[in-house]
This record gives C-alpha cells, structure tokens and sequence, in this order.
C-alpha cells in the first residue's frame, strides 16, 4: 500500500480497515501548554497561545491526529463553580456550584457559548483547522454530562443523589447534555472532525455497571449521535477497567472507543473490535517514568494484540502528565511506525 496521509490513515482505521501503518494520537491537553511553556491559567483565555501549543505538539511530534479538547474545568466554571490553578499545571474544581435543586435555574440562565474561555477554546480549533488542513484530522471535544455533572456538584453530593434524588441529577444531566450538544456543533463547525467525549467519572471505580447505565451511557449516546449528525466523528474515553462496560459502549456506536491502561488490549480487541475502532493503551506513567525499552515492549504489546486487522489508534490510555519526557513520547511514535507496519507481525 502507498503511504497515507494521517487524515486517510485515521479514516482507514475509523474503518476496521488496515491502513499503512497503525495511526497514532498524543492525548493530553495540559502536556500541549506544559511543552510549550505556556502557563495554563493564560492560555485558557487566549486563542492564540492554545492553538500555538497544539500545533507545536503536532509539529514536533508528528502524530496523526492533532489534539485540541478544551481545558476540563472551564465548563463547571462556566456554570458558575469556582476553580484554581493548581502548580502541576492543572485546574481544579475549588468550589461547585450545583448544591441544590434550586440552583437549576442558574445552570438554565446560563449560556456556554457566552463564556470567554470557551469561545477562546473554539477559536483556537479554528486556528488549527486553517493552519493544518487536510494533513492530519482535528480532535476537539470535552468531558461528558456525568463527569461535567460531578464536577459542578461536588462527588460526594451527586453519589448521595444517585440514590437520594436521582431526577434531580437527571435533571441536571439533561441540562448539561442540552448545552454540551450545543457547545459540539460550535466546535464542529469551527473545523474539529472529530470530538473528543471522555467520561472519566463513569468509570466502574467510581459507579457501578447499573448506575453507568442509568445515568451515564443515555447522555453519552445523544452526544454521540449529535456529533455523528454533524458530520464529526466521536470519540469515547471512559477511565479504569471498563471490561464489564464494552456490550454497553458497543451499543451507542462511537467511532473510537479510547480504553485505558487498565484494561488489557487483547480483551478490548476481542470484546469491541468488531463494532468500533480501538484506541489505547499506553501507560501514561509509564511515559512519565518508564525507559525506551519498557514503552517499546508495551507499544509492541498494544499493536499485535489490538492492531491486527486494523481498527486500532496507538495513544495513551489516558491524559499524560504535563512532566512527561519528550523523548519518551518519541520512543512511542518511533516504536509504533516500526512495529506497526501493515500487516501486522504477532510474533
């Protein structure tokens, strides 16, 4: 096969077809601003300096996709919660705003596509779309209406109301998912291909099967189906083992499903291959703190047990920390342009 370029290779994949070789995405928005020296607290206001860290990435690094998701948090301060900027180069809820039913009425008031920071995050899409093109896809996106609803609820108060007062938190997810709906077709028609949905606080560490089902998965479907009718492809990241979570996954249909490290890619492989496109799973402590050697044998271990037959993206299994080594993400992508050569080598 004659090369690709990374839009066609991410195509192929999206797919279940095999490409030239297996496509790869650097998934981190906190590591874009860290590489590129750019404290987070001025970049989520400035368009400009966003889109110059997600290009840089792309530039240096040469992934296939260029990553460009808002930051987390500034949805919940959005809506009226109150954040900090932590030393590590992250943003933390400080203080939630959603206490009670009764603060509903300010989330209705509230308009998303108002907000400084987010109109900042959509430019800064638009910025990269015109600079890169047609060369590689861009992938936008933001946390999904449950871990929105945990972020600006508190954890505590919204586990409580699982069980206490579970329309009031349908009734926040509605809410929620109203404005991220809205918020996606903003992006999407600033020029992201594709969008990014992660549900990190879905995750069967934090809720149990019966709860993602009920409180989770609905609203992550009506995302999915948004984007899709937008023309964008989607993009589901779930944190932890989501083994026990894959039938479910398979039936909303995401064109990637982003499994984490937790879950071994062979089982992924064999439980979702078939309905969608994998990405995964890379340790991103072990590109923290591992050497050359241990991320070439868990890229190898990644490509024959998930790549064969096509249908795979190489990343992390999750955001990678801001003080990760340049050169461990090179090893990576060098290790993964090797090995992942079409057709795949199992042995």
């Amino acid at each position: 096969m004659k090369m690709l370029t990374s839009t066609q290779r991410v195509e192929y994949a999206i797919s279940l077809k095999e490409p030239d070789v297996v496509p790869i995405a650097i998934i981190g928005v906190n590591f874009n601003f860290a590489y590129c020296g750019i404290p987070i607290g001025e970049a989520t206001s400035n368009p400009d300096l966003q889109a110059k860290a997600h290009l840089k990435v792309f530039e240096d690094f040469r992934p296939d996709i260029v990553y460009a998701i808002l930051v987390p948090p500034i949805i919940s301060e959005a809506y009226g919660s109150k954040v900090k900027v932590l030393v590590s180069g992250y943003i933390a809820v400080e203080k939630p705003c959603l206490t009670s039913r009764s603060d509903l009425d300010k989330l209705e008031k509230v308009s998303l596509l108002d907000n400084v920071k987010i109109k900042a995050g959509i430019k800064a899409v638009n910025i990269v779309k015109n600079s890169i093109g047609e060369q590689a896809p861009v992938m936008s996106g933001f946390e999904s209406s449950f871990t929105t609803a945990i972020r600006i609820m508190g954890a505590e108060k919204l586990m409580l109301s699982l069980y206490d007062d579970p329309s009031f938190v349908h009734d926040a997810l509605k809410l929620i998912t109203d404005d991220l709906c809205e918020l996606a077709e903003e992006l999407v028609n600033a020029g992201s291909d594709m969008l990014f949905i992660a549900d990190p606080a879905a995750s069967s560490s934090m809720i149990s099967p019966k709860h993602y089902r009920e409180f989770a998965l609905p609203y992550e479907k009506r995302l999915i189906q948004k984007a899709e009718q937008l023309g964008a492809r989607t993009t589901l990241h779930i944190c932890g083992d989501t083994t026990n979570l894959m039938a479910d996954i398979a039936s909303i249909k995401p064109s990637i499903f982003s499994f984490d490290q937790k879950v071994k890619p062979k089982t992924a492989k064999e439980l979702l291959g078939k309905y969608c496109c994998l990405m995964g799973n890379i340790d991103p402590t072990l590109l923290l703190t591992g050497s050359k050697e241990e991320i070439e044998r868990a890229v190898a271990i990644c490509i024959t047990e998930a790549a064969v037959n096509g249908g795979f993206i190489l990343a992390p299994g999750c955001g990678i920390a801001t003080k990760t080594p340049p050169q461990n993400l090179q090893a990576m992508i060098n290790s993964a342009r090797t090995i992942g050569i079409y057709p795949i080598k199992t042995s």
